[in-house]
């Protein structure tokens, strides 16, 4: 992320699933904490959400929109139900444990604030990916010099327990479908932070084509892209044929 933003600090930036501001108050920095608020963040889990405002406020952080609400594909309500775990997860049913939100689409919020463009959009809100960028076509429409890079958390574990589970299940999920309608490509990141210290100089991303991985349940991050330029640019490594962690 901050690859990008250091090459697009005039642009907006979405993360969806911003949790605390641990991203975004690092990369409020790069954008040297001017007055626009360039940085958005939806976070819908109420704990998380007021420690965000916290590091906003601790920080002083003036570029940084803190949002309440949750990304999906329309405005509708949602609500929260917490697991007992670190995971937020979202849902139509309501239960004695649950939560209500409201959602809004990349869309329409762009529309509201007046803005046209976005460096990119980051994603890790449990599953709901595909729902969010569903809620993002206008963006996903544009042409390569314009569209917005894509980074995304695929969790293994909400596909592994198929039988016929392979890499393939990977290839035909319906979020890699839409990016590749859309003319993306799309690119496994490897494991950087069990790598530190291993003097690793790029970030190594592999071809969705060409991952290997056994179905074990754990997550990993997807990068995805229009402008194979942009590679290089951020000083990316492309691997092939290599396990993704």
């Amino acid at each position: 992320l901050t690859k990008i933003l250091k090459r697009n600090t005039k642009l907006h930036c979405i993360l969806g699933g911003a949790f605390i501001g641990d991203m975004a108050v690092p990369l409020a920095y790069i954008l040297k904490n001017n007055n626009n608020k360039k940085i958005h963040c939806f976070e819908v889990n109420k704990d998380a959400f007021s420690l965000l405002e916290k590091n906003i406020r601790v920080n002083k952080i003036k570029c940084i929109k803190a949002n309440n609400n949750a990304l999906s594909n329309s405005n509708k309500d949602l609500f929260l139900n917490l697991t007992g775990s670190s995971l937020t997860s979202l849902t139509q049913r309501k239960t004695i444990y649950s939560q209500k939100f409201k959602t809004t689409t990349i869309d329409e919020y762009c529309l509201r604030n007046k803005i046209e463009l976005l460096s990119f959009i980051h994603l890790d809100i449990e599953n709901n990916e595909l729902l969010a960028l569903q809620g993002s076509k206008k963006f996903l429409s544009l042409d390569k010099y314009r569209a917005p890079d894509i980074i995304f958390e695929f969790c293994n574990y909400f596909h592994a327990k198929n039988k016929n589970y392979t890499k393939k299940t990977i290839l035909n999920s319906s979020i890699i479908l839409l990016l590749k309608k859309y003319g993306y490509n799309c690119y496994a990141i490897r494991d950087f932070s069990s790598n530190i210290g291993k003097s690793l100089n790029n970030i190594e991303i592999i071809p969705i084509e060409n991952i290997f991985h056994k179905p074990l349940n754990y997550c990993f991050n997807i990068y995805c892209t229009k402008n194979k330029k942009n590679i290089s640019l951020y000083n990316l490594k492309i691997c092939k044929t290599v396990y993704i962690s």
